[in-house]
């Protein structure tokens, strides 16, 4: 068996072991870092060369795009100005046909309501006369009943 002096001796190597792998790695470390640090400049450098290529290139064609574009948009501008324009006449001459029928149909309406009106008021007339007749009839029907009923009275005291 392993005595004390011994596991020392075997925890010292494992240290020195375990010191010798870890400066190793951390050399191999560095080493990757170095590495892929460069690879990576490698790519920035390489894609920031295409991305100006394309930068250029896309500029280039949205401006191209832009101009046609703008001439295209004019020319529309132009057309619709001269149809909208058209369109205000068109709209102001419907304008004024319809205000002006309006104008016509409201004289002729008020003119069948004074018609109307006048008819109504003869009518009230006619009513207010009838019942006045009315009134009248039934007062000289009460007193022809009450005459009647005197007469018959007289003539049996006569007779």
């Amino acid at each position: 068996m392993l005595d004390q002096s011994d596991l020392k001796i075997l925890g010292e190597m494992f240290l020195a072991s375990e010191e010798r792998m870890m400066k190793r790695m951390d050399e191999k470390i560095d080493e990757l870092d170095a590495r892929l640090g460069a690879r990576i400049d490698e790519i920035d450098e390489r894609l920031s060369g295409r991305i100006d290529e394309l930068d250029t290139r896309l500029g280039a064609r949205i401006d191209e795009i832009d101009e046609r574009l703008s001439g295209r948009i004019d020319e529309l501008d132009t057309r619709l100005s001269g149809r909208i324009d058209s369109l205000e006449v068109q709209m102001k001459k419907s304008e004024n046909l319809f205000m002006t029928e309006l104008g016509r149909t409201c004289d002729y309406l008020e003119r069948k309501i004074d018609a109307v009106q006048k008819d109504v008021n003869e009518l009230k007339e006619y009513y207010r006369i009838q019942r006045l007749e009315d009134s009248n009839t039934a007062t000289l029907l009460r007193l022809y009943t009450g005459l009647r009923a005197e007469v018959d009275e007289l003539k049996v005291k006569i007779a």
